[in-house]
């Protein structure tokens, strides 16, 4: 089935959002119009509740119910309001273009499914202080962060070398710009999507799809793992399941073969170091993990005895899961 050419799409600063707030029927041409549009509304709600001295806020756009006594906390769920517009209507428009693709069978949204916003968008660039009341301003102004940092540390000669990231606490390389973008929207929880019928919001369209394919009314499980003979709703979820059956990380010290780099760590930490840092306080019994050595002092040391509660019986165990694998 052909789609609709990229071409032709609309680009997300393109698409007519329509205005939420009540009584108003407002079109705006993409989501920066939209927030300014917004902030004008929020602006003369301000100016009407300092005349009616009420502490109070209650959020104007339609179905909400939403109240706060803080005006800003106010101003930023207004503005996540013309985001999520946005985003499902960007929702919709994936699923229109893509008619193979199950229609979610989830409770339908009665409003927008907004978060908590106690706090403003803080930036986490490195020496980067500020902050912002408007999501769409906040996620604006860390992709000029990686524009910028691809500007400057590319070459004279124009070679392009990796890109790092200069988030906190985050030291990952990319090859261009683009992954760079893609790569910090990790760190700003940006989502691309919403499901136009429940109001769940994702980071691809991808997910979206898998989202509904995966709904219990849709999941035809026609992906068969060839090994465990399991089923799944999409080749995507197939392939990471896949991944489990193959033993990619290799010992250096033995032929141990594991699946992943934390089934490899443990595997060394018990089978070929010999450091065991914690050791027990009433024996000299040394253990590698706190699991295990919480588990030693209740077998070993704990005074607690677990008697059968039957009158006729005089069974007693030290550990509650031992009386349970009899009872």
């Amino acid at each position: 089935m052909s789609h609709q050419p990229a071409s032709k799409r609309k680009k997300i600063t393109e698409l007519p959002l329509c205005c939420g707030w009540q009584g108003c029927q407002e079109i705006c041409n993409g989501e920066w119009n939209l927030n300014s549009h917004i902030a004008e509304h929020l602006e003369t709600y301000a100016a009407e509740q300092q005349q009616q001295n009420d502490s109070e806020h209650a959020c104007q756009w339609n179905d909400c119910v939403f109240r706060t006594n803080c005006a800003e906390e106010l101003e930023r769920h207004a503005y996540y309001h013309g985001y999520y517009s946005q985003l499902l209507l960007q929702g919709k428009l994936e699923c229109d273009l893509h008619p193979e693709i199950p229609a979610c069978c989830a409770p339908a949204r009665m409003a927008d499914k907004l978060p908590d916003l106690k706090q403003n968008f803080h930036c986490g660039w490195m020496d980067c202080k500020r902050e912002f009341v408007s999501i769409v301003e906040f996620q604006d102004h860390i992709v000029k962060h990686a524009l910028f940092e691809y500007d400057i540390q590319k070459t004279p000669d124009d070679e392009r070398p990796k890109t790092q990231c200069n988030w906190n606490l985050c030291h990952k390389q990319m090859d261009n710009k683009y992954r760079l973008i893609e790569h910090i929207s990790t760190h700003s929880n940006k989502k691309l999507v919403a499901c136009h019928h429940c109001g769940e919001v994702f980071r691809t369209k991808t997910t979206l799809f898998d989202h509904l394919r995966r709904q219990p009314d849709n999941n035809t499980n026609s992906f068969q793992c060839a090994q465990c003979f399991k089923f799944f709703a999409t080749q995507k979820l197939l392939r990471s399941h896949v991944l489990r059956h193959i033993n990619g990380f290799k010992c250096t010290m033995c032929d141990m073969t594991c699946s992943s780099a934390s089934d490899l760590t443990t595997h060394i930490r018990y089978r070929h170091l010999k450091d065991k840092p914690l050791k027990c306080s009433e024996c000299e019994k040394r253990c590698v993990r706190e699991s295990d050595l919480l588990k030693h002092v209740e077998i070993v040391h704990n005074k607690t005895v677990h008697r059968c509660e039957h009158p006729d019986c005089q069974y007693s165990v030290r550990t509650y899961a031992q009386m349970r694998r009899v009872s």
